[in-house]
């Protein structure tokens, strides 16, 4: 979880979402920051309010759901993401490029037809491959 992340693209300020998540500890922007270098996790009730700050499910956050976008246009992207994984999906020719923390690892061509279960069952099993290669 990329709790930086979330605040900034919720358009959130740091010492903001800290009082938020920690009304009643002394030094909350210190205390944010342990959660943001993992030194301390989130309760699961600062889960529920990090969840109604940022308008995102708390499985969004946690990256056990797909998000996504279009970045708009015909032939553009639809962009779905969970967790460090991000898979661009071309509209126009349904070509798959899967990113990990950014970089692409992986590409695939879906045939015309294919479901949008389908779609995210080819997903998962190509991250499960990925996770798997990574693994020594």
């Amino acid at each position: 979880m990329d709790v930086l992340k979330l605040i900034s693209d919720a358009g959130l300020r740091f010492g903001f979402v800290a009082e938020q998540l920690f009304p009643e500890n002394l030094h909350p922007y210190n205390a944010l920051n342990r959660i943001v270098v993992k030194d301390a996790e989130l309760k699961a009730g600062q889960l529920t309010r990090l969840s109604e700050l940022t308008g995102k499910s708390v499985d969004c956050i946690l990256g056990l759901t797909w998000s996504g976008t279009s970045s708009g246009g015909a032939k553009t992207d639809l962009l779905i993401a969970r967790g460090q994984y991000t898979v661009a999906i071309r509209k126009d020719s349904l070509q798959l490029i899967v990113y990990r923390s950014g970089a692409p690892v992986a590409e695939r061509r879906m045939p015309v037809g294919t479901t949008v279960r389908q779609l995210l069952e080819v997903v998962d099993a190509e991250i499960a491959k990925i996770e798997q290669q990574q693994t020594p």
